[in-house]
Parts: structure tokens; sequence; C-alpha cells
């Protein structure tokens, strides 16, 4: 397996006369700061343009990671980026069950990284994501309770009755 090279200067690859992926990705940065700078009139937005730039890298490098990982690492990825983006965010203005939706999003990870590692998830590796899954329902109910009024006010519904907890014996 080739590692692919982390210079900034040019490298063709054993003979072809291709740009280096680390230099394609600067492309696409520079691309994209271009396209803000155009877009953006007579005034430039600074913050605004690192921000995309740094954006733009995030993305082009997490798209270099799904095409060296094996076949069930880049689906456990995607799928869990579908679900983070499709399912759980359009959730938190819904439905209270948003919470242990987001709990599932935050225990993938970890069976993407044995993924990665091994090629392959077993029972066994499920331990760490059910842990993870079942921490998290706790923890964000915490939260939720310490933060109501910040989620009532950003429109966001609680994955449990505030009344009922606040209610004295």
């Amino acid at each position: 397996m080739r590692v692919p090279s982390f210079s900034l200067e040019y490298q063709p690859d054993e003979g072809n006369s291709s740009v280096s992926l680390p230099v394609a990705r600067m492309l696409v940065v520079a691309t994209s700061g271009t396209g803000y700078i155009l877009g953006s009139g007579s005034a430039i937005d600074y913050m605004g343009l690192c921000c995309t730039c740094a954006g733009t890298m995030m993305v082009a490098a997490s798209a270099s990671t799904l095409n060296q990982a094996n076949m069930l690492a880049a689906g456990l990825g995607a799928s869990n980026l579908v679900f983070y983006a499709f399912v759980y965010t359009p959730l938190k203005q819904i439905h209270p069950i948003n919470t242990w939706v987001g709990a599932i999003v935050g225990a993938i990870p970890s069976l993407l990284g044995r993924a990665v590692a091994s090629g392959q998830v077993s029972f066994n590796e499920m331990l760490l994501p059910a842990a993870l899954y079942f921490w998290q329902i706790p923890y964000f109910m915490a939260l939720e309770y310490m933060c109501h009024k910040d989620y009532a006010d950003g429109g966001y519904i609680p994955s449990f009755s505030i009344e009922l907890l606040a209610y004295k014996y």
C-alpha cells in the first residue's frame, strides 16, 4: 500500500504527471477562497474567508479519508454523516426522541475506528459503542436540565419534561 506524500511541492505519481493529493487539496481551498473573495463585493470579511477555507480543507481531508478507508469504515462514516445531518439535526426541533437518536450518532465513531483498524466489526466491539450510547443519555439530560431556557429559546425540544424534574416532593 502506497502512503500519500504530504509535501506541498509538486510530486508526480510514479511517472504520471498528475498533481499530488496535498497540492490538489490546496488548489481546492484556494479556489474556494477565491470564490469567497469574488462573491464578497467591496468588503471582505476576513474571518468568513478563513472559516470558508478551513471548512473547505476539512471537507477535502474528509473525502480523502474516505478514499483511504475500507468499504465498511467508509459506509459507517458516510451513514453517520447522513444520519446526523438529515435525521438527528431536524429531530432536535421536531420530537423529544432527538437525544436518543443523537446518542447513536455519538456511538458510531468507535465502530468506525475499529472498522478502519481491522476491516470488521464483531459483537465484542459493540461494548464500547453501547457504553458511549448509554453514557450520552444522562449526560445530555443533565445538560438539557441545566440549559433548558437556552434550548427553548433556540426552538429545541428536550428529551424529557423539565416540569417533572423540577417537581419538589
